[in-house]
């Protein structure tokens, strides 16, 4: 559907540049000085130019897609350019677009786009970028236009060339919009007065939405200020989140109206930082925020960077949110980009008690994969996948925990249809891949029911074999297992100890957990990955205002014990 719907929209905005008197003149611009080729690149001249008059200008960076030398894909792939020499709005707001275009190998900002935020200090400003200021600044010599009305906005790659622009010239331009981008938030005191609108999709799955989040964050921090809402996270858009924002009604008449932030602040040092927690005990592959309170309350840059020094035990990103990677201690430390002023917070990572896979997926613990002789041998990640094992003897599932572990209970449910079941099977063990022995045999399993297995093992691979004349139809397999047993550890069941009201729920409303007072309650989709890290406070917590309509998976670690519920989110 997305790809039908791109293709239209493609269609769409070539006819609305070409037949509604649009025109984009075909340039080119070198520069010996800065770069050895020739970038070609779009110019949109008002309608009746006068050369006594001042025109603003609108730049707009184009995303990886339409790289190349065509000097036209930056036009017809998307409404970014399209968009301000539309002819209503060059009626009310006359003003020239330059679209340049990027080369096929190259990036207008030279960081790997799936990282996030990055260093502009460790990133040297890109050849492509000083070529498109070149290109503003020539312009300026050739035409009436306004330099204290210059506009940025671009898309995914040009999103990440939006912010990096920004932030190294924060007094070029008058006002910005980057979409689904990236940026450096310790320099976020730079463009703390510049006029911004945001956009992401949380569904990203090319730059992730953190990327938007970390910036919008970091200049939220610089402190009281008269800047109204200015980031839009979509929940369903993906990659194409630039869609909805070029079709935001008010977008254009905002960009040229747009007034410089008032930021009613203190530009004095920071003089503390204090953390909501000295120290701090987690699971591997578990999250906790920490909590940063920088001092005076009115500083005007509030910005912080935080690391870690043992990033093989546990990482941090630039919101406070530490996730466990393997057993030991790290040191997380929050410091102050004005002032560098620093907070520690000493964190302890042990040992996951309790993992689960929804076949189908993979993650930094498993890697499954099945195989069969039925033409059913591949799971596409979806929760209703499965091996078809009927007169198929041999067909399975494999899982690898990448290093042997002890395994004390292996726990399955099937597919919520009595019509497809799993009768019969045995799950096998290996600790080199090749041998499998030690047969668990498993009881036939109607309906949508828990079952379990005891088998107390160290295990590299474990694989579930389908038997003959029967199915093989796990929705989810849960490995109990840990490098030393913690005593007193509880498998609490959710139906008695879990309970989660209201539910089903509305995103944004507060949901009061019985079973557990204080702590941090996990929130997972149905394919496994983690969706929402949140603090228990009095047996409440507020569910993001961001949640997608679903079936969720919610998770508490509390001390030794962890329990389990499900949620619907209407």
């Amino acid at each position: 559907m997305k790809k039908r719907y791109f293709l239209f929209l493609c269609l769409y905005v070539t006819c609305i540049t070409f037949l509604h008197g649009q025109t984009f003149e075909y340039k080119s611009h070198s520069n010996a000085g800065i770069a050895g080729y020739t970038m070609p690149y779009r110019l949109f001249i008002p309608s009746g130019y006068d050369s006594n008059t001042s025109y603003p200008l609108v730049l707009f960076l184009h995303g990886a897609g339409e790289r190349g030398t065509d000097n036209n894909a930056q036009l017809t792939a998307n409404r970014g350019a399209a968009l301000w020499a539309e002819n209503a709005n060059q009626a009310a707001f006359p003003c020239f677009v330059v679209a340049p275009q990027c080369p096929s190998n190259a990036q207008w900002v030279n960081t790997n786009w799936s990282n996030g935020s990055y260093s502009i200090d460790n990133v040297p400003v890109s050849t492509e970028l000083k070529i498109v200021k070149d290109i503003l600044e020539t312009l300026q010599t050739q035409y009436n236009i306004d330099a204290t009305r210059l506009y940025i906005t671009g898309i995914s790659m040009g999103g990440y060339g939006t912010w990096d622009f920004i932030l190294r010239y924060p007094d070029m331009f008058k006002a910005a919009i980057p979409i689904c981008g990236a940026g450096d938030p310790s320099k976020a005191s730079l463009i703390a007065t510049l006029p911004l609108r945001v956009f992401h999709s949380s569904d990203d799955p090319i730059v992730p939405v953190s990327g938007s989040r970390d910036m919008v964050n970091a200049i939220n921090a610089q402190g009281p200020n008269n800047r109204t809402p200015f980031y839009t996270e979509y929940t369903d858009q993906g990659h194409f989140s630039w869609v909805n924002a070029y079709n935001s009604s008010d977008l254009v008449s905002w960009l040229f109206n747009a007034s410089p932030i008032t930021v009613n602040c203190s530009d004095s040092s920071v003089s503390a930082i204090e953390l909501d927690q000295a120290s701090a005990n987690i699971y591997t592959n578990r999250t906790k925020y920490i909590t940063a309170n920088v001092l005076p309350d009115n500083i005007c840059n509030k910005a912080i960077i935080w690391s870690s020094d043992n990033e093989t035990v546990a990482t941090v990103n630039q919101s406070g949110l530490v996730m466990g990677r393997t057993p030991g201690t790290a040191k997380i430390t929050a410091t102050a980009v004005n002032g560098n002023k620093t907070a520690t917070c000493d964190v302890t990572v042990s040992q996951t008690v309790g993992e689960t896979l929804l076949i189908g997926t993979q993650s930094d613990n498993f890697d499954p994969y099945c195989c069969g002789n039925d033409g059913h041998n591949a799971f596409d990640g979806n929760i209703e996948s499965f091996v078809d094992a009927v007169d198929a003897s041999g067909a399975y599932i494999q899982l690898d925990f990448g290093s042997s572990q002890n395994i004390t209970k292996i726990k399955f449910f099937p597919r919520e249809n009595n019509a497809l079941r799993m009768i019969g099977g045995a799950f096998l063990g290996s600790n080199n891949g090749a041998d499998f022995t030690n047969i668990y045999t498993i009881p036939s399993a109607p309906g949508y029911t828990w079952n379990s297995v005891n088998v107390n093992v160290n295990y590299r691979f474990v694989r579930y074999l389908s038997p003959a004349n029967g199915y093989c139809n796990i929705a989810e397999i849960e490995f109990w297992n840990f490098s030393s047993p913690i005593n007193g550890l509880s498998e609490v069941e959710n139906s008695n100890n879990l309970q989660i009201a209201p539910n089903p729920v509305k995103a944004g409303e507060t949901i009061t957990v019985n079973g557990c007072e204080d702590g941090v309650i996990q929130i997972y989709n149905l394919k496994g990955e983690l969706t929402s890290s949140n603090t228990v406070v009095n047996g409440e917590f507020v569910l993001p205002a961001i949640m997608k309509s679903g079936l969720y998976i919610v998770s508490i670690c509390k001390d030794q014990e962890i329990l389990r519920g499900k949620l619907i989110v209407k």
